[in-house]
C-alpha cells in the first residue's frame, strides 16, 4: 500500500555498480553458489520489471505513485502475458541443476511456477494470482486468468466452487494482502530454508515487508552468506556478505556465464489429461506439472473416426459421450491465447480404456508461435488447425489473443540462447555486457 512506499530521495534514489565492479561481484557468486551446501533464492518485485511488470517501490513503482498521487504514463504487460525474465529462466536452470536447493518468492504474478519451477521448490509466500483453493478441502485450482474477483481488501471468495465430490465449497483466491497471515506451509519452509541456508541470494526485494523480510535475516544471522542484489538500499545491507547494485538479469547473465551454465529461452509448456470413465464418457482437462487442476481452454471438442462433428464445450467441465468400441479421437483446444497461443489439434490420439486416463504434453514457443507435442503416441499427429473447417474455432481465441501485447524484445532469443554452455575455465571468452 501507498504507506509502505519509501519516503525519502535516498531510499528511492538507484545505484549502479560500475560494470568491472558487476563482474567481480558475480564472480565472486558464481563461485559461493558452485561451492554452497544449501543455497537458496529469494525474488521480489524488481526481477519482473525487465518483462513489462512494475514493481512497488521503485521510482516508477506502484505504491510509490500512488503515494506522490501521480498516474503512471509508461507501458506495462499483463502478468497474464508477461516472458519469464532471464532471471527467472537462470533461477529454473540452477533449481534443475541442483546448484540451488530452494526458491522463496514474494511475487504474485506466477512468473516462477510459469517458467516452470517445481513447486515442490517454490514457496510462493503472497500468494498466486493465478491459483485458488477450496476453503473447506484447501484442493487448489490453477487458472489461466486473474483468480480475484473480490473488491475488497480482506475479501477472497471468487464465485467459483470446489468440484471435489461432495465438497462443493467456497474457492478463494491465494493473494495474501497487508494485515494477512501467510500460508502456513510456504511460510514453514521458507523458515527452514532461511535457517538451513549457508547461501541466500536476495533478488530484486525492497526486504522491508515482514515476515517475508525475516527469512533472509534469519540466514545472515546464524552465520550464512546473504547476497542483496537491489537497485535501491534495503534495511538488511548491512548484514550481507556482499551488496550488488544492479539489474537483476545483468547479474544473473554473469553469474551464469561464470558457472558455464546456458540460460534457455522461456517454452510455455502445458499438459492435457484425457480420463474415460465406465460409463463411456471423456474427460479433457488442464493439469499443472504435480497433478493439480489447471484452467486452460476456452474450449475443446472430441470428435471419433465416423461419428458426426461433436460440438465444441466452451465450459468446464469438458466431457464427451463416446461411441461404443471408439479406440481414438481427435482433440481440439483452444486456448486463452495469452501468448496468442493458435488453437490446437491432436489427431487420432489414442484413447485411455475405461477407467483409465492419459496425460500429453506440450510445448509452445512464444518467439515462433508454434506447438510441439514431444512423445505423442505412434499414429497421432499434433496440427495446428488453420483450414477453412477450424476458421470458427479459431475466431473463438481472437478476443483474448488480440488483447496479448506483441512485444518484440521479450519474444527475441536471450543472447545465451543459441550458444553451447561455455567452458568452466573462463578462458578466451567475454563477459556480457551490461545493460545501460
Amino acid at each position: 500500500m501507498a504507506h509502505t512506499a519509501h519516503q525519502t530521495q535516498e531510499e528511492i534514489l538507484e545505484r549502479f555498480d560500475e560494470p568491472d565492479v558487476l563482474e567481480e561481484k558475480a564472480a565472486q557468486i558464481a563461485e559461493w553458489i558452485a561451492n554452497a551446501r544449501h543455497c537458496v533464492f529469494f525474488t521480489g518485485a524488481g526481477i519482473s520489471t525487465s518483462a513489462g511488470i512494475p514493481d512497488f517501490r521503485g521510482p516508477d513503482g506502484v505504491w510509490t505513485l500512488r503515494a506522490q498521487n501521480k498516474t503512471r504514463t509508461k507501458p506495462t504487460t499483463s502478468t497474464l502475458s508477461a516472458i519469464p525474465t532471464k532471471t527467472h529462466m537462470a533461477i529454473k536452470t540452477l533449481l534443475e541443476v541442483s546448484k540451488v536447493k530452494h526458491l522463496i518468492s514474494q511475487n504474485t504474478d506466477g512468473l516462477h511456477r510459469r517458467s516452470g519451477v517445481d513447486v515442490g521448490q517454490l514457496s510462493e509466500l503472497h500468494g498466486n494470482s493465478n491459483l485458488e483453493r477450496c476453503a473447506e478441502c484447501h484442493k487448489e485450482y490453477l487458472r489461466d486468468y486473474r483468480c480475484r474477483t473480490a473488491r475488497r481488501v480482506h475479501s477472497h471468495e471468487t464465485g467459483r466452487r470446489c468440484t471435489v465430490p461432495g465438497c462443493n465449497g467456497k474457492l478463494q483466491d491465494s493473494i495474501i494482502n497487508f494485515g494477512e497471515n501467510l500460508p502456513d506451509r510456504a511460510l514453514q519452509d521458507g523458515f527452514y530454508h532461511g535457517k538451513h541456508a549457508d547461501l541466500m541470494i536476495c533478488l530484486g526485494s525492497s526486504l522491508t515487508v515482514t515476515p517475508a523480510a525475516d527469512m533472509p535475516r534469519e540466514t545472515a544471522q546464524r552465520g550464512g552468506r546473504l547476497v542483496v542484489c537491489n537497485l535501491q538500499i534495503t534495511p538488511l545491507d548491512g548484514l550481507s556478505a556482499l551488496r550488488v547494485f544492479a539489474r537483476c538479469d545483468d547479474l544473473m547473465e554473469r553469474v551464469m556465464w561464470h558457472l558455464a551454465l546456458a540460460i534457455l529461452p522461456f517454452i510455455l509448456r502445458r499438459r492435457v489429461r484425457l480420463a474415460r470413465d465406465r460409463a463411456g464418457q471423456v474427460l479433457v482437462e488442464g493439469v499443472d506439472r504435480d497433478g493439480s487442476h489447471f484452467s486452460l481452454f476456452q474450449s475443446c471438442a472430441l470428435t471419433t473416426p465416423g461419428a458426426a462433428p461433436c460440438r465444441a464445450v466452451n465450459r468446464e467441465p469438458f466431457a464427451f459421450p463416446l461411441p461404443t468400441g471408439a479406440a481414438a479421437a481427435d482433440l481440439e483446444l483452444v486456448w486463452m491465447g495469452h501468448y496468442s497461443e493458435p488453437p490446437t489439434a491432436l489427431d487420432r490420439l489414442p484413447l485411455p480404456p475405461p477407467g483409465g486416463a492419459a496425460v500429453h504434453d506440450l510445448e509452445y514457443d512464444p518467439r515462433t508461435r508454434r506447438w510441439a507435442c514431444p512423445g505423442l503416441p505412434e499414429g497421432a499427429a499434433l496440427r495446428t488447425p488453420d483450414d477453412a473447417l477450424s476458421d470458427q474455432i479459431a475466431r473463438l481465441a481472437i478476443g483474448t489473443a488480440a488483447s496479448a501485447p506483441r512485444r518484440t524484445a521479450s519474444r527475441s532469443p536471450p543472447p545465451c540462447a543459441n550458444r553451447s554452455p561455455p567452458r568452466a575455465t573462463g578462458a578466451g571468452r567475454s563477459p556480457p555486457r551490461a545493460g545501460p
